[in-house]
């Protein structure tokens, strides 16, 4: 087989469901939406804070009197940019880290780890506000998520490949673990400036937590443990409950270039060495469900 036809290094067996399957289209049609309102409240509100105070049932409050009233902001401040040209650089994150993520990850845990590390940045800004000023932050204390979780799919992807060769227009055979890293710190640059500067600080933690998450998920992930697993079985259960059998398929990202599979074909050994270091000394049953899996097609695809 040619080298530029091999795919990535996960065949994603996936059940195919009308939400899981749509997650980037879904994802970019939510964000432009919240887009579009961001550049209206533009033209109406003279400054920054007057932009919060008209997208103050979208933010997320750090009052928790006003959090226990608004619930939802707790997902829809993931969405919302104050100023229009930092979402819409948040818009363009989220369709190529996204596609990435999809690419070797896989399309059906995008919603989930999105969600998850969002909701992880928000609860742990939260909590040091708690910590910090207790029941009683300052008035008008809020965060604002969009330019978070398109970093932490990114993260994800870096923990899973971070010697994975990229070339862009302007950089090129960059591993990804280096180019991720610049941009994630424009991203923390991005969110000092997401709220006014006074109240700042939370939406920086907001950000570290988001970003932790997607490196947390990665480093799990490429053990073979999924935390997206429950999400994407509740979508299945829901969707079969409403008469949509989700059918197997097997999902392939897009074509390698020469670098890249030969930066994931090292990546193949070096688990099948993990596996086999394993069964040498606590034997074949130790390997779990998902290891047995990867070492019988780590085995087959390194022996073609």
């Amino acid at each position: 087989m040619d080298e530029k036809e091999m795919k990535p290094p996960f065949k994603i067996q996936q059940g195919y469901s009308p939400v899981l399957n749509y997650s980037l289209i879904q994802l970019i049609i939510v964000s432009v939406g919240f887009l579009v309102a961001t550049l209206i409240v533009s033209t109406i509100a003279a400054n920054q804070q007057g932009k919060l105070n008209a997208l103050g049932f979208l933010v997320m409050p750090m009052d928790g009197a006003v959090l226990i009233r608004r619930p939802w902001t707790l997902i829809t401040h993931l969405f919302v940019n104050i100023k229009f040209f930092p979402g819409l650089f948040n818009l363009i994150t989220l369709f190529f880290f996204g596609k990435m993520f999809a690419d070797f990850v896989g399309m059906h845990r995008l919603w989930p780890v999105f969600l998850y590390s969002g909701i992880t940045g928000a609860l742990l800004a939260f909590s040091a506000s708690l910590i910090v000023y207790g029941f009683d932050p300052p008035n008008g204390m809020v965060i604002v998520g969009a330019v978070a979780p398109p970093m932490a799919l990114l993260a994800a992807v870096m923990m899973v490949h971070p010697d994975l060769r990229l070339n862009t227009l302007f950089i090129q055979n960059v591993p990804l673990k280096y180019l991720g890293l610049i941009f994630i710190l424009l991203g923390l640059l991005a969110a000092t400036s997401s709220t006014s500067q006074a109240f700042a600080w939370p939406s920086l933690v907001a950000y570290t937590g988001t970003v932790g998450f997607g490196l947390l998920y990665g480093f799990l992930f490429k053990r073979n443990k999924d935390m997206a697993t429950s999400f994407v079985n509740l979508v299945y259960k829901i969707e079969r409950s409403l008469g949509k059998k989700p059918r197997m398929k097997v999902v392939y990202g897009r074509s390698l270039s020469d670098d890249e599979y030969n930066t994931l074909k090292k990546e193949k050994e070096a688990t099948l060495d993990e596996l086999l270091e394993k069964i040498s000394t606590k034997g074949i049953k130790s390997l779990s469900k998902r290891e047995k899996e990867l070492l019988d097609k780590y085995s087959k695809d390194l022996t073609k």
